[in-house]
Parts: C-alpha cells; sequence; structure tokens
C-alpha cells in the first residue's frame, strides 16, 4: 500500500495526489451519507416487513475503500509537503505542524 502511494506521488505530484486525495475521501463521506439516507427512507412503518436496499453492505464496503485510500494518500504526503514548506522552521514548530496532521493536540 505505501509503495503503490509512493507511485502515485512520483507520477502525478505530491500537491495533486493530496488534492485527489481530499476529493476521493469527500466522495466517500457523501456516498456514505446519501447511502445511509435511502436506506433509512426505504424503511416502511411496519419494521417486520422492513429489506433493507440491494447491495448496501457491497456499497458501504465501497466506501469504506474510497475513505482508506482518500485518508492514507492524504496523510501519506501531507506531513512530506509540509516538512518541504518549513524547511528553515524551528524543530518545535516542526513537532507541532506533525502532531497537527496526525491528530494529536
Amino acid at each position: 500500500y505505501p509503495i503503490s502511494i509512493s507511485l502515485l506521488t512520483s507520477f502525478f505530484g505530491r500537491y495533486n495526489v493530496i488534492r485527489g486525495s481530499l476529493w476521493i475521501t469527500c466522495v466517500a463521506v457523501f456516498g456514505t451519507a446519501i447511502v445511509l439516507l435511502l436506506d433509512y427512507t426505504s424503511v416502511p412503518d411496519d419494521t417486520a416487513n422492513a429489506r433493507p436496499l440491494p447491495y448496501i453492505e457491497a456499497l458501504l464496503a465501497l466506501a469504506h475503500v474510497l475513505l482508506s485510500l482518500g485518508l492514507g494518500g492524504f496523510h501519506s504526503n501531507i506531513i512530506a509537503f509540509g516538512y518541504e514548506q518549513m524547511e528553515s522552521a524551528a524543530a518545535s514548530e516542526l513537532v507541532t505542524f506533525i502532531h497537527l496532521c496526525l491528530g494529536f493536540e
């Protein structure tokens, strides 16, 4: 998996991989919301006879795969991209940047 991200980075460039990863993540999040909303609205009042939408598990699995690809591409490149921009920064600023990128506060 990291090898494929590094190949994408060398072929498309770091900035384009970050931008594409964010788009893929947004599609996955909104796709999940739409699928769950459609599934929720398809449930009749009589829940004993309720049936889920066909292929909902496959659609949710696809959304999770897209989400993992998007976040993997983003996280593997954003730290290196930020580090290139902050080469002359102090070590404490670099540590703060990395912690913010990884979600630590």
